[in-house]
């Protein structure tokens, strides 16, 4: 998953220094390279929301919501095999695209529900 501020976050559990969004750049380094070898179990979408916890083996939690600002604000990328990226919006809209693939048109956004 691409790091940086795409919204409010939160980890805690599995030997995590817990941090919010807000803390500083070094307090939030500090607390995410616990999830370094670490494997993402699980991805929970809040209903009707752009909210998502990701749950990994050694139980650390990730949570993420939008900060509110724009729709159209990308809330996190997944990076996954075969150069596809998921990406979710805060006005819970997604797409996949293929990643380094010059000349493939862009995929339209959906709704998740």
């Amino acid at each position: 998953m691409q790091s940086g501020r795409f919204g409010r976050q939160a980890l805690s559990g599995g030997g995590a220094h817990s941090y919010a969004s807000e803390s500083d750049d070094a307090a939030i380094a500090d607390a995410t390279a616990v999830l370094d070898g670490q494997i993402l179990q699980s991805v929970l979408l809040a209903q009707g929301a752009a909210e998502t916890t990701f749950e990994f083996d050694l139980g650390a939690k990730l949570a993420t919501s939008p900060y509110g600002r724009e729709d159209t604000d990308e809330q996190w990328n997944l990076y996954a095999p075969g150069q596809l990226v998921l990406t979710l919006r805060a006005d819970a809209q997604f797409r996949v695209q293929i990643e380094g693939m010059p000349g493939l048109p862009e995929m339209p956004w959906k709704r998740l529900w």
